[in-house]
């Protein structure tokens, strides 16, 4: 017999039930959904007196956060005598929200059908609210990665042009030099290119500050000053 399964037969079932109050939100409601029974745990987390829950039914933690037919599916379950387990969201008395990963175990009665339900929850606010961050971030990386696909497209399309003809230019100003012609032609041509190309460039710039993408380094030239 593995090590683990002899630890736990030599746990007595009082001192398991101990370590489930201790380490666990625990509750128990009738077959109504009113709860008859919450643990030191749950009035802790939820912030409400033991008095404030008894008798009430467990939407008095109720969030707005989950759909109805995410409470239709789970009551479902339950109501056919299977166990349930996900995480919910609820709402303390002061207002915040918690995460729990809950399992919902029904209590059967004489003939079968459920007559309660025991819950054993294990709050994980703060594993939710890292995920929420997680993906957050990769949402925001997502959409800078696009815009940055979306840049490369517009310098490959806007700033090439300009940039061939400089060179094009650059090239026949000096075949006309070395032959001895007027290059104040070629000249003012790549004057007025390489003031487009720059003029490209300084939109380009700004649109990928403005997107986040880069940071902004250079704020004299792309000023114009």
């Amino acid at each position: 017999m593995p090590h683990s399964a002899l630890l736990l037969e030599s746990l007595s079932p009082d001192l398991l039930v101990r370590i489930i109050e201790e380490a666990f939100i625990v509750s128990i409601t009738d077959a109504k959904g009113l709860i008859r029974y919450v643990n030191d745990t749950f009035c802790k987390v939820s912030q409400y007196d033991r008095s404030e829950l008894i008798g009430k039914p467990h939407r008095i933690v109720k969030s707005d956060v989950h759909s109805r037919d995410f409470f239709k599916s789970m009551w479902d379950t339950i109501g056919r005598g299977e166990s349930w387990h996900g995480e919910i969201c609820n709402r303390k008395k002061s207002g915040d929200l918690y995460w729990v990963d809950s399992f919902i175990l029904p209590i059967a009665g004489d003939t079968g059908a459920p007559v309660g339900y025991l819950s054993i929850r294990y709050e994980v606010t703060q594993l939710k609210e890292h995920e929420q961050t997680v993906q957050s971030q990769e949402s925001l990386l997502i959409k800078k990665n696009r815009r940055l696909n979306n840049l490369a497209f517009w310098i490959a399309h806007d700033i090439r042009p300009p940039i061939a003809n400089l060179i094009g230019l650059s090239e026949g100003m000096t075949d006309a030099l070395k032959g001895g012609a007027d290059g104040s032609q070629f000249a003012q041509r790549v004057s007025e290119e390489a003031i487009r190309a720059d003029q490209i460039l300084r939109k380009i710039m700004r649109t990928a500050i403005a997107s986040d993408i880069v940071d902004e380094q250079d704020s004299e030239w792309l000023s114009g000053k």
